[in-house]
């Protein structure tokens, strides 16, 4: 009788997706401050909507964390602390050795959305790191026919082949429903919408870009 081979399983998992979602608490203050002045700014300030990927909404311009408001400070400093944490392991998962320099230049803008208002599937192909901040969520975030909450941010598996020959009941999205004062940073890469909400309410949040220069 042929005896059997010995072996040994080594499983592992190549290349994945570094994502976090930092969940603050006593954020209430800050939040209401950002809220009025944030809709203030979409009274005042042009929309910046055409050629990005909102469907409806206000979209303001890139500069949005340079402002000297006392809350957007506050916010830029919470964001950055943020990136920093999310920095470390991101590089350990995608870089063979870390780069020399890990100096940081960060840029945001607000997002505000009504009922029936939404984001297209996006990346920001200008990044490195990506993110957003939530300020304002509608109370009212039912399930729609897809299974997911109404107002949720969705990423797609970003590995452009593995949707070619699907398992059965193969994950290919994965939808978070955040709440105020959530942060959640990802790869500029993972493409990601925002589906619509009905009733009543306005979801505000800043997304925010860094590259490491």
């Amino acid at each position: 009788m042929t005896a059997k081979a010995a072996f040994k399983d080594e499983i592992a998992n190549h290349f994945p997706t570094t994502f976090m979602r930092r969940r603050h608490d006593g954020t209430a203050d800050l939040n209401g401050r950002l809220h009025n002045y944030l809709l203030e700014q979409e009274k005042r300030e042009r929309n910046k909507l055409v050629g990005t990927s909102n469907v409806g909404g206000y979209h303001s311009d890139t500069q949005l964390l340079s402002g000297k408001d006392e809350a957007i400070v506050e916010l830029r400093q919470m964001i950055f602390d943020g990136i920093l944490a999310y920095a470390g392991p991101l590089i350990d998962n995608e870089c063979a050795a870390p780069p020399e320099e890990t100096n940081l230049r960060l840029w945001g803008w607000c997002v505000i959305m009504r009922e029936g208002d939404y984001n297209h599937q996006h990346m920001h192909p200008d990044a490195n790191i990506s993110g957003v901040y939530y300020v304002t969520m509608p109370k009212v975030m039912q399930k729609n026919t897809t299974g997911q909450p109404h107002g949720c941010i969705s990423f797609v598996d970003p590995r452009p082949r593995a949707n070619s020959m699907r398992l059965p009941n193969q994950h290919s999205a994965h939808a978070i429903n955040p709440e105020a004062g959530d942060l959640v940073v990802f790869p500029s890469y993972y493409e990601h919408s925002v589906t619509p909400f009905k009733g009543p309410g306005v979801r505000i949040c800043i997304a925010f870009n860094a590259k490491i220069v």
